[in-house]
């Protein structure tokens, strides 16, 4: 990667989710690398943890929306480094009204 390529992608990363900071100690340097410069991959990933399954599974309709993706994700990076579909599956683990609490739960595990 160059510098102009991740001083740019870190733009559109603080674009998407403003607030958010990287922290270095959370990732490695490859990995935020990785993410910086795949700003439509961590776009896709952030509509994956809004909408979760409510698609494929309508009983979880409104679980996401609420949830607060700077705190999940400035507590949680490695979220980022998981694939749509892991997010996804994830998002069945998590039990109907329990949207706030049980999302940062689901998806943090493995992740600390």
């Amino acid at each position: 990667y160059d510098l102009k390529q991740l001083e740019s992608g870190i733009e559109r990363l603080e674009l998407l989710l403003p607030g958010f900071s990287i922290n270095i100690e959370q990732l490695s340097a490859l990995q935020w690398a990785d993410l910086v410069t795949d700003t439509n991959g961590v776009a896709a990933k952030l509509v994956a943890l809004k909408v979760g399954a409510a698609v494929a599974q309508s009983a979880l309709c409104g679980c996401y929306p609420n949830l607060d993706l700077v705190d999940l994700l400035q507590k949680y990076p490695k979220v980022l480094t998981l694939e749509p579909q892991e997010l996804r599956e994830n998002a069945y683990k998590v039990p109907q009204g329990k949207a706030a609490f049980a999302c940062t739960r689901v998806f943090a595990q493995g992740c600390m």
